[in-house]
Formats: C-alpha cells, structure tokens, sequence
C-alpha cells in the first residue's frame, strides 16, 4: 500500500484537524485529542499514532494496519 497515495483524497481534513490542537502542550492530552480527531478520517485500514516523548520530539506516525512495518512519518 502506498500510504502517502491513499491519505491524498484527506489530507486536507488531517491538516485541519492538526491544527486545531497543534499549538496546546505535548503531552498525553494533545496525544488524546491528536488520534480522536485524525483516526476517524482516515482511510480504512490505516492508522495514526501521535508518538511524543517527554523531551518535547513528537511525529505524526501513519501505518498501514495490516504491516505496521510500513510507514509515513512526519
């Protein structure tokens, strides 16, 4: 599966619903809210996870459901 390809027809909506919590704290509330907003919007059999660590480095992490191996990361 070619992740980039398949988020196409929603990026915009990520985009949108990164933003709107994108300037609040990094931590588990923002990890919360992040993947609440996203998840709903993608397409099925991808996934998101919002990795953060306590150093403040965070990534937008896209997968493929099926072969959590491939990956976008941004």
């Amino acid at each position: 599966m070619d992740i980039k390809e398949k988020l196409q027809p929603v990026w915009e909506q990520i985009v949108k619903a990164e933003n709107a919590y994108g300037n609040g704290n990094i931590g588990t509330g923002l990890q919360d809210d992040l993947e609440k907003a996203i998840r709903p919007i993608l397409p099925q059999g991808m996934g998101y996870i919002f990795d953060w660590d306590m150093s403040g480095h965070a990534a937008h992490v896209f997968y493929e459901i099926e072969n959590p191996n491939n990956k976008l990361v941004f």
